[in-house]
């Protein structure tokens, strides 16, 4: 921040945008005991460690999750993973969908290889994949109706940020164990408030004066009948209406993914659109509508290839829109926040670049 410069939002946002330019490994940081009119940077890997004395800056209400991986402690699983004694309710997200996106940004929450730098917050331990099970049962109770112990932790093999188990012995048994830092259930809200963000999102965006969101879906080519096409629009449809409070939604009944965005629905799709209801237009209503609004737009789209897998194109996109301030994107279980600025300045490759080997990394 410029020395005597007022600390505002948007000053705030332009200092983020300086620091993010550069692609340092630095976080810009306050602190509980020096508030949040200090700021200061310091190396992301420490600040993830300890979520709860070093505190990141939101980029604009509403808010990107920005919590990073947590650290955690844990000595004794025996009696810590009792569900009776934290459930959902308490924290406020019964309505959560156990997908296995949802089930690693839990864990990426509450669970981490790393040692932490505040123990006296984590319980350390060497957890098998039953009681690892169990920890996810306290917050999504309904997963043991969709998945399967075995499941869950066949994914957090994979992602890879978590360990990997290793075979030790427990009594007269030898059974494969992952060892984890696991934050203690009191602390829990505090860090997955910041990444489960629905309601906390749609609070603020209904807050904003001046804002309006708008969604947009779209349907690739393929050979479905155009009843299971307007069932699959009708879904999404509804879902950017009540799910993510969009005041107005359009859609692409068929265009592939990585379609310029522009050139879309130049040709309407009138057997397949009206038979969609609630819906606003087609991508050519979307950009006459955000040319000739006065309102800042936030564009919500379900999953980034729901927009686009070109992200040059969607850089453009924005550009060439001035009224489209923000790019949301819904994943069921929390709402991601990419800033105008971020996409102009092509901070968005890794996210939407879709060639091989690319990884989506709000996807994992």
């Amino acid at each position: 921040m410029v020395l005597g410069e007022e600390v505002t939002d948007v000053n705030r946002v332009k200092c983020k945008a300086i620091v993010d330019s550069y692609h340092p490994p630095l976080e810009v940081i306050y602190t509980s005991g020096e508030g949040n009119r200090r700021p200061f940077t310091i190396g992301k890997q420490v600040a993830a460690r300890d979520p709860f004395t070093y505190h990141c800056y939101v980029d604009t209400p509403p808010s990107s999750p920005r919590i990073g991986n947590t650290v955690i402690s844990n000595d004794e699983a025996i009696n810590y993973f009792d569900s009776s004694s934290v459930s959902s309710d308490e924290f406020g997200y019964n309505n959560l969908k156990p997908t296995k996106h949802c089930v690693l940004d839990f864990f990426k929450c509450v669970a981490s290889k790393d040692e932490p730098l505040n123990k006296e917050l984590y319980r350390f331990g060497h957890y098998n994949y039953i009681e690892l099970f169990d920890l996810v049962k306290i917050f999504m109770p309904n997963i043991v109706d969709i998945h399967s112990p075995a499941q869950v932790t066949d994914w957090l093999s994979k992602d890879g940020r978590f360990g990997y188990s290793q075979v030790a012995r427990v009594g007269s048994k030898r059974e494969k164990r992952r060892s984890l830092w696991i934050i203690k259930q009191d602390h829990w809200d505090k860090v997955l408030k910041d990444t489960f963000n629905t309601k906390s999102f749609l609070e603020a965006s209904m807050e904003s004066h001046g804002w309006i969101n708008i969604g947009y879906a779209r349907k690739s080519r393929t050979h479905d009948p155009v009843g299971n096409r307007i069932k699959s629009m009708q879904k999404m449809t509804d879902c950017l209406r009540i799910k993510c409070h969009c005041a107005k939604v359009f859609l692409s009944p068929m265009c592939s993914s990585g379609s310029k965005l522009c050139q879309r629905d130049t040709k309407p799709n009138l057997n397949i659109m009206d038979g969609v209801r609630h819906k606003h237009g087609d991508m050519q209503d979307l950009i006459m509508f955000a040319k000739s609004t006065n309102f800042s737009v936030r564009l919500v789209v379900l999953d980034y290839a729901g927009l686009s897998t070109d992200p040059m194109d969607v850089r453009k996109f924005v550009k060439e829109l001035k009224s489209i301030k923000e790019l949301v994107v819904y994943h069921g279980h929390k709402f991601e926040s990419i800033p105008r600025q971020n996409v102009l300045r092509g901070n968005i490759i890794n996210k939407f670049d879709c060639r091989p080997g690319c990884v989506k990394r709000s996807m994992i």
